[in-house]
């Protein structure tokens, strides 16, 4: 299935692109910044495991949000988590 590539401008350019292509933008070996952590990479970044991680979030004292059937976490809203309890605060 294809789709048409439309840019910021609103113009639309004379190729198109498949969905599930590659996207030559992006130059192999570059980084692309995360802003959603499954489960096993937030768990990671926290030092828990997941199993500990996904009872916290399904009990709300961790922000997260699903996706889908998928649990995902912004790095951010984690950090500030951290912060907080480091302070003494409740979830």
């Amino acid at each position: 299935m294809t789709r048409p590539v439309v840019p910021l401008n609103g113009h639309r350019p004379a190729i198109e692109a498949t969905i599930g292509e590659h996207d030559d933008a992006t130059p192999a070996g570059v980084q692309v910044p995360c802003i959603a952590l499954d489960l096993s990479k937030a768990a990671a970044a926290l030092s828990i495991s997941p199993r500990l991680l996904d009872e916290l979030a399904r009990a709300g004292t961790v922000p997260s949000f699903r996706i889908g059937r998928r649990r995902l976490f912004d790095p951010d809203a984690l950090r500030q988590w951290v912060s907080a309890q480091a302070e003494g605060g409740a979830s």
